[in-house]
């Protein structure tokens, strides 16, 4: 007999022609002992994996027109960088186009001529896949589950005999109550019987381990105790406008419809139950703007001041240059995007949110990195409504050559099941205009949405949008001058200020929009997942 087999999906937002695509692969024919499973074993299991996914524009969301894309496959070893292990052309020039419909394409990996694949491929535990979309080459790698690896069982081919004993002699699969535990002797198992992780926790029926039985010296990690909370703040029921504070383990949660609740950068919210957001969550911001100076003489070139904040992004917004007319000075470069995160442990690493972008006047630097908000439950997670983690609008707020702040992190895990029938933003920051003594801010990177759990509803909308650059407006015609600030980074690096050429009057060089965040979904229990 046959079975088929897959592993959980990863829904990766981009910025490139390829905006969202949705991968699964799926291992045909891979094969299961059982009555009957000779006539499969001597015909041999077929090499070939069904891959899966969806096309759409970026700048609509909308599906990509029907018709034959050319498409390569690459399987490496690495993460990045190195040679291919193996690569498939689906292509015009090759006779194998794959066929879009409604955004939808599936394709056989290892069909067609030159496309074949071994089962040595999967001889080590570390294998990536690579997409290309005409001459585009989608990034990141993804990483391959064990499933692909069932090609393998092609090897199984010369166990046909089992022993020289017919396959009636031995207890097949699905033979229910075929071996019972009268036919074990007392004692007769013991300790040193089970194979190592023989016993599973599916196995243990619930309560049956207690206090008594974990060892004072089990090296067990507090975090797989508490992950979803010891219930001890009692049951939280937002029901008038209020804010975080205190004791975040719940037993149940829930924020009423029309009621705004405000969370504090990088909270984490625990419920022993379940979660449901009816009404408006607000998650501050977190990493502070940078600043330059702003006492200047006309002549004179200050150094650079306040670094802004990064958030927990690889590097900061950066700050403009100053001069006066005689000089040309640049602006802010863009801050960095945040470190690889979709796999064990990433999610759980983040502390604050995204990047801030560089203000060019006024006092002490206030926070404009979007905030982070966790949101673990071990029953069902509901947003219903609105969570809102953008970074910072300096076009909005008025604040000339401002870079905007990076969109924020929106984290919700469940146990059991994440619903989204509402709206989540983690939207970068609109960078500040130009005025007379300085160039445009650059935009915000786009912020991090990730859904976590076995089952993974999103009807509503995840926005991780990128800021747009302030506008020019005019021309720079008092020193001393500025160029515009870097927009802060998140998910999605942030973009640079304008520059202001030598002269006067000068028209400042147009400033960079940030880029794209992401939306993560990954279908599995976080608790499993997460040191």
């Amino acid at each position: 007999m046959s079975q088929r087999s897959s592993f959980p999906s990863v829904i990766v937002m981009s910025a490139l022609t390829t905006a969202v695509i949705v991968v699964s692969l799926w291992v045909v024919g891979i094969v299961s002992a059982g009555p009957g499973l000779l006539p499969l074993l001597q015909g041999g299991a077929p090499t070939v994996i069904n891959y899966q996914g969806r096309l759409t524009d970026p700048t609509t969301g909308q599906a990509k027109t029907d018709g034959s894309y050319d498409m390569v496959f690459r399987i490496y070893s690495a993460e990045s960088g190195g040679s291919p292990l193996w690569t498939g052309s689906h292509t015009t020039p090759n006779g194998n186009p794959v066929a879009v419909a409604g955004g939808l394409l599936s394709v056989l990996l290892g069909s067609g001529t030159g496309n074949s694949l071994s089962a040595n491929l999967f001889s080590s535990t570390d294998r990536w896949i690579e997409v290309q979309v005409a001459s585009e080459i989608l990034s990141p790698r993804q990483r391959i589950g064990s499933v692909p690896y069932a090609l393998q069982a092609e090897e199984a081919r010369n166990a046909a005999t089992l022993g020289g004993q017919a396959p009636s002699a031995f207890v097949g699969q699905g033979q229910g109550s075929s071996i019972t535990s009268a036919m074990f002797m007392a004692g007769a198992v013991s300790s040193n019987s089970l194979a190592d992780n023989a016993v599973t926790s599916t196995k243990i029926a619930e309560g049956t381990i207690v206090n008594a039985d974990v060892s004072a010296a089990a090296a067990i990690s507090p975090t797989k105790l508490v992950f979803y909370g010891d219930g001890s703040g009692g049951v939280l029921n937002v029901t008038t406008n209020s804010e975080l504070s205190g004791n975040s383990n719940f037993t149940e949660c829930t924020i009423q419809s029309g009621i705004t609740f405000n969370v504090p950068a990088g909270a984490t919210i625990r419920c022993a139950g379940s979660f449901r957001n009816n009404g408006t969550i607000i998650v501050a911001n977190g990493a502070p703007s940078g600043r330059i100076d702003n006492v200047l003489s006309p002549n004179q070139v200050l150094p650079r001041s306040l670094v802004a904040g990064t958030g927990d992004t690889k590097g900061p917004a950066g700050l403009p240059e100053i001069g006066t007319a005689a000089i040309a000075v640049d602006g802010g470069a863009g801050g960095s995007a945040l470190p690889s995160l979709i796999g064990s442990g990433g999610l759980q690493q983040l502390r604050v949110g995204g990047g801030g972008g560089v203000t060019i006047f006024g006092g002490d630097p206030e926070p404009s990195g979007g905030g982070l908000v966790r949101i673990l439950a071990r029953g069902p997670v509901v947003n219903a409504s609105l969570i809102k983690a953008n970074g910072t609008d300096m076009a909005a707020l008025q604040d000339p050559g401002a870079g905007g702040g990076g969109g924020g992190v929106v984290v919700l895990a469940s146990s059991t099941a994440v619903t989204n029938t509402g709206q989540i933003r983690a939207q970068g920051g609109i960078g500040g205009d130009s005025t007379e003594v300085t160039g445009p801010g650059g935009g915000g990177g786009g912020g991090l949405i990730a859904l976590v759990a076995p089952l993974v509803d999103n009807q509503g909308q995840a926005i991780v949008e990128e800021g747009l650059a302030g506008a020019v407006v005019g021309t720079v015609t008092q020193d001393p001058r500025r160029g515009g600030g870097g927009g802060g980074g998140s998910a999605g690096p942030g973009g640079a200020g304008g520059g202001v050429p030598a002269g006067n009057p000068a028209t400042p060089a147009p400033a960079l929009k940030g880029e794209a965040g992401l939306l993560v979904i990954l279908r599995a229990d976080p608790a499993t997942m997460w040191p």
